[in-house]
């Protein structure tokens, strides 16, 4: 008889963490009683399952939502945190098993289960990610890594622009910011909106940032592909620029509703123009007029979406929505790597930049259409990466900011 150790979390447990940091950092962990194979029937590799208390088994108990909680069994490892060994690939089947591996149709869920063939390519904590992505992005449960605690406090450009723009009462400004946030995990619960970006200004922190509004006062053009709540459209109406030269693009129409009540502004930012449409659709006639009239375009939060195809083909449309001339400007931001890289997430691949990698795409995007560009690209710890905010994400992932000018 051996003892073992499982993991029973809401959240899908970071493979890189010991036992004793989970719990410190609120995951429910439960110890199993006693495992009955032998030290030499131990796997040579972990298994996922998902039945608790016994972590060598292979089956499923549903959660309240219908899906599944995870177990990540130890199988023997006690040495965790130091366990390198290349893991299985997991197959997801739409049903549950019981304990002695009958199909009980009465529950739902997601059998998880260790499989004969090794992926020595794809690290431990790849795999992790790759299925808590598949089970829990897109999914309203609020015990997601992603989901923050209500703020308490909210301080710097954000506080001013709710209070002088928004002409929100000081005491108002931190229960409208947690009750905004709530409204839209229901309409689309991304990490970005559980982590409260919807109030990060990232715009006003670029380099270019006074040369872009001088721009814009002086009559050119923005437009925001991908906005979310446009919240960096309406730092720079507050700081003067025209609300005419101000555009957003946006899937969620939810969004630009929700947008217009946190900022109070349905009459005074009338002026600028907001269009529910995917940024790739060439056929949506009301963007195809807009196209090449735009000196500045920035991308915030969207590029990492897509792996280095996607996103080659996203600058592309970029380029058609600028105008054809120097000077020109992309500005933004993205999920990025220390090492850039594809990564698993939501059952496809996305890829992370470095700066490198984000240059030798634009030489790309330049190729195929028949434009040079100056790329200047840079990692950070934002994100609360710097805060230690993201348990649920590859440790080198970093925030890349980047500005992009035609020459």
């Amino acid at each position: 008889m051996c003892t073992r150790s499982g993991i029973l979390a809401r959240k899908l447990y970071p493979l890189t963490r010991a036992n004793e940091q989970c719990e410190r950092d609120g995951w429910l962990v439960a110890r199993s009683e006693q495992c009955d194979r032998s030290p030499s029937q131990t796997p040579a590799h972990p298994t996922f399952c998902s039945f608790w208390p016994c972590p060598c088994s292979e089956a499923a108990i549903p959660g309240p939502d219908g899906a599944c909680k995870l177990v990540a069994c130890l199988a023997g490892f006690h040495d965790f945190p130091h366990w390198h060994t290349p893991p299985f690939a997991l197959s997801l089947v739409p049903h549950t098993t019981s304990h002695s591996g009958a199909v009980d149709p009465s529950q739902r869920g997601v059998y998880c289960s260790s499989v004969a063939k090794p992926l020595p390519s794809v690290s431990t904590y790849a795999m992790a990610t790759q299925v808590a992505n598949l089970l829990k992005i897109g999914s309203r449960d609020r015990s997601v890594g992603w989901y923050d605690p209500p703020i308490t406090s909210v301080e710097g450009p954000i506080r001013e622009l709710l209070e002088n723009y928004a002409h929100l009462k000081p005491e108002e400004v931190v229960p409208r910011i947690v009750e905004t946030r709530d409204k839209i995990w229901e309409v689309f619960p991304w990490p970005c909106v559980g982590q409260f970006r919807f109030i990060d200004l990232s715009l006003c922190r670029q380099p270019s940032y006074p040369q872009i509004l001088a721009r814009l006062k002086a009559g050119d053009r923005l437009l925001d592909g991908g906005c979310c709540f446009a919240q960096d459209l309406r730092k720079l109406a507050y700081d003067g620029a025209p609300a005419e030269s101000l555009f957003g693009l946006e899937l969620q129409g939810e969004f630009i509703s929700l947008a217009y009540d946190f900022f109070n502004d349905r009459e005074s930012l009338k002026g600028a123009t907001f269009i529910q449409a995917n940024l790739l659709d060439r056929g949506n006639e009301e963007v195809q007029k807009l196209a090449g009239t735009f000196g500045i375009m920035q991308l915030g939060m969207i590029l990492h979406i897509w792996d280095l195809e996607g996103q080659t083909k996203a600058c592309e449309r970029v380029v058609e929505l600028l105008r054809a001339e120097k000077g020109v400007l992309v500005v933004g931001q993205s999920v990025g790597n220390v090492v850039g890289k594809e990564v698993p997430a939501r059952g496809t691949t996305i890829f992370k930049h470095d700066a490198e990698t984000f240059a030798k795409m634009w030489e790309e995007v330049g190729r195929r259409t028949g434009t040079e560009w100056v790329v200047r690209a840079k990692l950070d710890e934002g994100l609360g990466i710097d805060q230690q905010k993201r348990g649920w994400d590859e440790p080198s992932t970093r925030r890349l900011s980047f500005e992009v000018e035609r020459v």
